[in-house]
Order: C-alpha cells, then structure tokens, then sequence
C-alpha cells in the first residue's frame, strides 16, 4: 500500500515537472521544431551530447535526454539527405572539375567525399568500410551517373584511383595531385638530406674518437719510455750493489743485501708495467689504424651522400619545372627528362622515374584551357576534411553506419548552404556561387521550418550611447511578452 502511494506521488511530480517545463515553452515560445533546431546546430558545433544537454538546461532550463538528442539529429540526417538531393538536381549540369579523397578517423572509420574545384561545393559524403577498389566504385559509381558533365577529376596517387576513375568517369579525365606528387619528391630529398647530414655527424664523431685515440697513444708512450728509463736506472743500481758487495772488505752486507732485494723487486714490478704498456700501445696503435680507416670511409659515403643530394634536389627543381610547364613543346622537354632520369646514376633518379611510370595521370592537362598549375591539386577537399575531423571526434553516430550516414548528409548540406566569411565571394554560399537557389535561408530553415513568430514588449526603446563611439539601444519592459 505504502509503495503504490509512492508511484502515484512520483507520478504527481513529473506531471507538475512536465506542466512547468511546457509554460515555459510557452512562454519562451520555443517549441518542438525550435528544440530541434537548437539541438541540431549545437550539434554541429562540436558539442557532445553532454554538452548539449548542459546548454539547454542552463538557457532553458529544460531536460532533454541523450535519447531524446540522438533521435533528433538521426531524424535531421534523414531530411538532410532529401534535401541534398533536390539541391543536387539544380546543379549538378553545372560541376566540371571534381576532387576526390578520404578522411580516416580512428582505425575502422573512413569517409570518402566528393567536391566542386572551383566553388567548393560538397558533392557527396558518404562512410566506408574501407579503400578497397569496391568501396570507391561504389561510392563514385552514382556520382558519374548524376553528374555527367564532369571532365576533370583530381585525386591523391593512392593505388585504387588508378583502375577506378577510368571505368567509372570514362569521360573524364584523371589528375594526379600535384601536392601529393611535391610532397612525395620532397620527402625524398629529406631522406637523402639526413642521410648526408647523419653521415657527416658519424665523420665528426670519428674523427673525434681518432683524435682522442692519438693522444692516448702518446700518453702511453711517454709512459713507456719514463718506466724503460727508470727501469734502466734500477739495473744500472743493481749492477753497482752487486759490486759494491763483491769489493767489500769486512764482509758486513746485510745492507746491500736487503738494497738488492729491493732493487729486485721494483726491477720485477717495473718489466711488469712495461710489458702491459707495450700490450696497451699495440691495441691503441691497431685502434687508431681502424679508426683512421673508417674515417676514410666515411668521408668517402659522406661526400658521395651530399652529391647525392645536391644533384637529385637539382633533378626535383627541373621536376617542378616539368609540373609547370604547359607549352607546346612539354612532349620534348618531358621525353628528355626521362632520359635524363634513365642515365643518372642517382637514388632520386630512379624513383621519380618509377614515379611517372606509374602514374602517367600525373600529366593528364597540359593545355592552356586546362586547368592552371597552382590549380591542380586536391587542396579544396582536404582543406573541408579540415573542418569535419573536430566534429566527428565529438560524434556518437558514427558507431553505426546508419548514424554516420546521417551525419555526413546533415554536414555536407551545413556547409553547402552556409555562406563564407572572407574571400571574394563570400556572403555566398557554395551553392549560391553555382547558381542554386534557397531564398535567402540557412540549412536549418531548411531541415526544420518554424512559423513565423512576433515578439511585443510592452515599453518603451531607450538609446544610451558609448565609449566605443556607437548608440546602443535598448527595450524597456514594462509589461509581459506576446507570441503569436
């Protein structure tokens, strides 16, 4: 009996709380479509769900749920992904140049993406389980389909691109980044670079062990030579005690004796030292032959490491060279680099031609109505996974291939309707700039439309200028506020 009174107290409570909560809604006007738009835009924000539900409760003093988050932004994706395709219908005669690429996050997630060159239009963004060839085609295969127009398409040098790109956009043509290619060739030099440098290192420090190596054996020497001449010094004692005791008269040599003994022993003491000193001097002296011909070597690998360098950081200029040409006589210049790569008896030589060899996409425009070459790069693409890596470390949806979706669908129509801060054309967003239309709304407006509300405050408008040299005017309520 006692527990059943306690249930329905309970439910008395959650009544009032519930009551409380909606005439403060009301009051606020902040209803449903409202919450979720708060939620949904926080969310992409880079705030957890914890961090959600902290911020509304502090402004709103409202309790939303994880639950009750999660459902809300799951059911933002699903009306993201049917507008993105309506957005996509009024463009998509309109995309030429496309950039491909991926993001990976942690160790199982990628997401691969789709972007317009020219007005950075987000294409398509979509997870993967991996970047196998299958995975790509699958996820290019309705691109090519929707967007027919497209002649040019830029991707890294990852392998699968190769066979790819030219089943699937057969009218188009492959571009190898030109970044990529830089940033390959550069990494090579730098290799070259610290081999030169840690092979100088390694002279200097044996050059160095050499250098200490002579002194010690000097150092022995001397020392040899001071006990050789004591050790003369002490036979030459001997020699004198031996016959002082034969010339003696009274025959009284308990002193000599006793000095003979001890002349003796510091005889024997002294050949000892001397034969480990000449042990020692023998090991120094084959030292320092080993030593002095590893210095020799070394100097040798040293000065051979730095024409390496020197020539192949001349051969990545011509290179670059080679990347910026769009003559008409690129043909004769690119043919007499290769002959040039093929003779030279150089690391870099060898990998930059293997480089081409295989990927020949590399040099894909050349004419002047192509593409410029600051232009042939993948830098846009690269430059929106910038923006998405944060806020997916804050994303729980992407434990699901469900949620990852949705959320790829609600950032990419964020960022296709949201417009730029600085640049040329900024006020505009990517989709303005191609020529779509949104009437003037942001991508809430287009996921959850609310209706159009009015605030009164009953009072009057006060201005009180500032510091800061500009009027700041205020409203002075007197009254209650109205929503209709």
């Amino acid at each position: 009996m006692l527990r059943s009174k306690i249930l329905n107290l309970a439910k008395v409570k959650y009544f009032f709380t519930l009551l409380h909560q909606s005439i403060f809604l009301v009051i606020l006007a902040v209803d449903e479509s409202v919450l979720c738009r708060i939620v949904t835009d926080l969310h992409l924000k880079k705030l957890s769900y914890n961090e959600i539900r902290e911020h509304i409760q502090l402004i709103y003093h409202l309790d939303v749920t994880k639950h009750k988050i999660k459902v809300i932004i799951q059911k933002a994706g699903e009306k993201a992904k049917a507008i993105n395709k309506r957005l996509n219908s009024q463009i998509h005669s309109k995309i030429s140049v496309i950039e491909v690429d991926e993001v990976f996050q942690g160790k199982s997630h990628i997401i691969l993406g789709v972007t317009e060159k020219f007005s950075q239009y987000l294409v398509s963004l979509r997870p993967a389980i991996d970047r196998t060839s299958t995975s790509i085609s699958e996820f290019l295969s309705p691109i090519a389909r929707r967007f027919c127009n497209v002649r040019v398409v830029i991707t890294d040098l990852f392998t699968a691109y190769r066979t790819v790109i030219p089943n699937i956009f057969k009218k188009a043509r492959h571009l190898a980044c030109h970044i990529h290619v830089q940033r390959d060739s550069m990494r090579k030099i730098e290799k070259f670079h610290n081999r030169w440098k840690k092979t100088q290192r390694k002279r200097i420090l044996t050059e160095n062990m050499l250098c200490k190596q002579r002194k010690k054996i000097a150092q022995l020497e001397g020392q040899k030579r001071k006990w050789e001449k004591m050790l003369h010094m002490d036979k030459e004692k001997l020699h004198e005690l031996k016959k002082q005791k034969r010339n003696s008269l009274t025959g009284r040599t308990k002193t000599v004796d006793r000095l003979l003994e001890v002349v003796k022993k510091r005889i024997k003491r002294r050949s000892i030292l001397i034969s480990t000193i000449k042990s020692d001097f023998t090991k120094a002296r084959n030292k320092r032959e080993e030593l002095r011909l590893s210095v020799r070597q070394i100097s040798r690998n040293c000065e051979s490491f730095r024409q390496n360098y020197l020539q192949s950081s001349r051969l990545q200029s011509k290179f670059f060279q080679i990347l910026k040409d769009k003559s008409s006589h690129f043909p004769k210049h690119l043919e007499k680099f290769n002959s040039m790569l093929e003779n030279s008896k150089y690391d870099y030589g060898r990998h930059i031609l293997k480089l081409i060899k295989e990927n020949p996409h590399i040099f894909a425009l050349r004419k002047s109505t192509d593409l410029a070459w600051n232009f042939q790069n993948s830098n846009t693409i690269e430059r929106i996974f910038g923006i998405l890596r944060p806020r997916l470390d804050s994303s729980r949806l992407l434990k699901t291939t469900e949620g990852a979706e949705a959320y790829c669908d609600l950032f990419r129509l964020y960022y296709n309707t949201t417009p730029r801060y600085t640049g040329i054309h900024n006020k505009m967003s990517p989709l303005e700039q191609l020529g779509g239309k949104i009437d003037k709304r942001n991508y809430l407006d287009l996921i959850f439309p609310t209706r159009k509300r009015t605030t009164v405050f009953i009072g009057g408008v006060q201005s009180k200028k500032l510091n800061l040299g500009f009027n700041l005017r205020s409203v002075k309520s007197e009254g209650s506020m109205i929503c209709s």
